[in-house]
């Protein structure tokens, strides 16, 4: 089951399944098992269900194709959204999120719990989340409750631009590289007429394994892909101690980053010729599987990795039914504030990217996540107060009725 092979299968990998719930070292047994959910709040666990929704959302789409998000960024930026979303709107999102009946009080105070456990109490592993708000005063009049809650809640950067100029694109992007550690250097190419503010997450991601991989046992070997090709792929090997299990139809490792705070988590099919297996795998699989991780020695043998992923995420949030979000009839982000140019906010664009290096060594990654809001623009003027043409016709026949010019309409 474990034994190391020249041909591994591995279709899909769950990008950064975090466990906060792990506090062993290397090559020590676990005090209990982390099941989801364990020491973690209601936010921080809808990740995991919200991140397989989504991820199995954009494979229906990419069946043949690397799928690589970050949940944790996703769930960050819609949470911003959050506090201007009204109503359905805000209902389809919580609901997308796994969210429940949780409401923004909540969201808020779970989230900020979120973040300083991440960022302030995982020992070794460097992790950086920030947030931002970039708005063109000439098209949005924010809502200052709205922007007092982005800056206490969720410690956003909140910046103005003339969205007109290639100057707000560039600042934007800046952030983003800046935040990212140069890892995503950019995140929009241009803004468009009916665009007036952007919601961003950013996160970073660094961490030496609990132990890591001897480079001098790191192969080349055959990777198997679903379509039934072969790629060659440079394998890391180690015999070790870690969280695993397997059951009739899947299998599951759990590797400890340094501090043992972070984990790098990989599912796969027990069965080496399954394929196309992610539409058949479930949320209760996957917890079914952390419920039985048990702390014993196994071979290990995964890829070195370096995946890049970019997607516009606004399709499969959709298909999730996020729906009146994206609807500029009945979209409802009043909380945002009022619009200068059209009638109502609408989210125009989810721009999602992500960056994830994994060597013997241990992990790199960063994710950004970027919510485009806008308003459908308020149509040319057009006032007929000269001398005009009138026809009144029969459209389907082309038949004119009437026909006129005229100097008074009175």
């Amino acid at each position: 089951m474990y034994m190391k092979s020249s041909t591994f299968y591995l279709p899909i990998l769950f990008a950064v399944l975090v466990s906060l719930f792990s506090s062993c070292k290397d090559d020590e047994a676990p005090t209990g098992k982390p099941p989801i959910g364990s020491g973690a709040n209601d936010v921080a666990t809808a990740s995991h269900w919200m991140g397989l929704d989504v991820l199995k959302a954009i494979h229906s789409h990419e069946p043949n194709e690397t799928v690589l998000i970050s949940p944790l960024s996703i769930q960050t930026a819609f949470n911003m959204a959050l506090e201007a979303a009204k109503e359905s709107t805000y209902d389809q999102i919580t609901a997308v999120m796994r969210y429940g009946s949780l409401d923004v009080e909540t969201i808020r105070k779970q989230s900020g719990e979120t973040a300083n456990v991440l960022v302030n109490q995982s020992g070794h592993p460097s992790v950086t989340l920030a947030n931002a708000f970039f708005y063109d005063p000439t098209r949005l009049d924010p809502n200052t409750n709205f922007i007092d809650a982005l800056t206490e809640h969720y410690g956003a950067y909140v910046a103005t631009g003339d969205f007109d100029q290639q100057s707000a694109v560039d600042n934007i992007n800046q952030w983003v590289d800046d935040k990212t550690k140069g890892l995503i250097e950019e995140i929009i190419d241009d803004i468009s007429k009916d665009e007036l503010s952007f919601l961003i997450n950013a996160l970073h991601f660094k961490s030496d394994w609990a132990n890591a991989f001897d480079e001098n046992q790191t192969e080349t070997g055959s990777f198997k892909k679903t379509d039934g090709t072969t790629l060659s792929v440079d394998f890391m090997s180690s015999d070790r101690n870690v969280t695993s299990t397997f059951n009739d139809n899947w299998l599951m490792v759990d590797l400890p980053f340094k501090d043992s705070t972070f984990s790098l988590t990989l599912v796969r099919p027990t069965d080496d010729d399954k394929t196309n297996w992610l539409p058949d795998f479930t949320s209760q699989d996957l917890k079914a599987l952390y419920d039985k991780l048990e702390f014993q020695r196994v071979y290990v043998t995964i890829p070195k990795m370096e995946l890049e992923f970019e997607y516009e995420l606004s399709k499969p949030l959709k298909d999730l039914g996020m729906t009146d979000a994206f609807l500029h009839s009945v979209a409802n982000f009043t909380g945002m504030g009022i619009p200068l140019e059209g009638p109502n906010i609408f989210i125009t664009r989810v721009d999602h990217k992500t960056v994830l290096k994994v060597d013997e060594k241990g992990a790199e990654g960063a994710a950004v996540t970027s919510i485009g809001f806008g308003v459908l623009s308020m149509p040319p003027s057009i006032t007929f107060d000269v001398p005009y043409l009138l026809s009144l016709r029969h459209i389907p026949s082309g038949t004119v009725l009437f026909m006129g010019f005229v100097e008074e309409p009175s």
